[in-house]
């Protein structure tokens, strides 16, 4: 009978005007005991309204279609796409010996809300990583061990900006980060006596301390990594004003570059781009880089500077490629 309430519940959701009893016996070649079974499940079972047989026959609402009926929940886009990304990670995390009896159950619960064993989500939805950076498995059980028993570590870090190779931290683990594609520890340093953020693959040695972790609160490491444009912004320090061009003002209305972000569209098409920044704007630089000769930089001057400097450098090294 699911199978039955998943069709009829496909056919309403391909239709904005109502569809009669016997043209929806004739499509899914039900009987009509068959049918009022397979409505009475979509109602019930899943909470549908579904209009009662008036103006010709029935139809969903409009709030209910553009949904996907995965098992027995109805699920929004988003929630679909979660679902298949948190299934992605967790079957990621648990080929590890010690995550695997801790994700078991998950997994399995995560499973069960994919759908039909047959036709899985996954089946027909994938994502694709971009710019995953390779290594730090070993490194990713040993920060989530000092998590869950909240011991603080001794590391050596290799920053990217820095010679730091050799140097130990104290750190007292706060969270682990995912953010595009790869993993970051957000830790308190015991030295520097403020959060710090690094990238997992980086470290070079992790040591478990038998001493508890320093924890702040959970309200406070949030705003510490999400206040910002970006993981690395630190504090909010001003706004950057970011106008786009008409000819992608479409894509850039549809997207969002933070929580707090603002976004106006002016008489003429363009679109204005409102974000909070911190003292770090390299990775927004980047980010607008992209876009090339359809953005302008309203405010701040220190980000209009940075992009330009940055143009500078790339035309600078398209024309060192011509020199023998």
């Amino acid at each position: 009978m699911q199978k039955t309430a998943h069709q009829l519940y496909e056919l309403l959701n391909d239709r904005r005007s109502a569809i009669s009893q016997a043209d929806i016996l004739a499509q899914l070649d039900i009987s009509a005991s068959t049918f009022k079974r397979a409505l009475k499940e979509l109602r019930e079972a899943h909470k549908l309204p579904i209009s009662p047989p008036r103006h010709n026959g029935y139809r969903l609402d409009a709030k209910d279609r553009g949904k996907f009926l995965q098992g027995d929940h109805l699920l929004s886009k988003t929630e679909l796409l979660t679902l298949v990304q948190s299934y992605q990670l967790f079957s990621q995390l648990a080929k590890d010996p010690y995550h695997s009896a801790q994700l078991a159950p998950i997994l399995e619960k995560v499973t069960e809300l994919m759908g039909s064993k047959d036709n899985p989500a996954t089946n027909y939805i994938d994502t694709l990583t971009s710019m995953e950076r390779q290594g730090g498995d070993e490194n990713f059980k040993t920060l989530s061990m000092a998590l869950e028993r909240q011991t603080q570590i001794e590391a050596s870090y290799n920053a990217r900006s820095t010679d730091s190779t050799k140097k130990l931290r104290v750190l007292s683990s706060q969270k682990l980060l995912r953010y595009k594609d790869n993993w970051y520890l957000i830790a308190w340093c015991h030295s520097r006596h403020a959060l710090r953020t690094f990238s997992i693959e980086r470290f070079n040695t992790i040591t478990t301390l038998p001493k508890i972790s320093y924890q702040m609160p959970e309200q406070e490491v949030q705003h510490y990594y999400s206040s910002t444009y970006g993981i690395f912004g630190g504090d909010k320090k001003e706004e950057a004003v970011i106008q786009f061009s008409a000819e992608i003002s479409e894509w850039i209305k549809d997207e969002l570059w933070h929580k707090d972000q603002t976004i106006e569209q002016t008489p003429d098409g363009k679109v204005i781009l409102t974000l909070p920044i911190g003292e770090e704007i390299t990775e927004l630089t980047m980010d607008i880089m992209r876009y090339g000769q359809h953005v302008k930089i309203l405010k701040p001057k220190r980000l209009q500077d940075n992009l330009i400097r940055n143009y500078q450098q790339s035309i600078k090294n398209l024309g060192s490629l011509n020199e023998p």
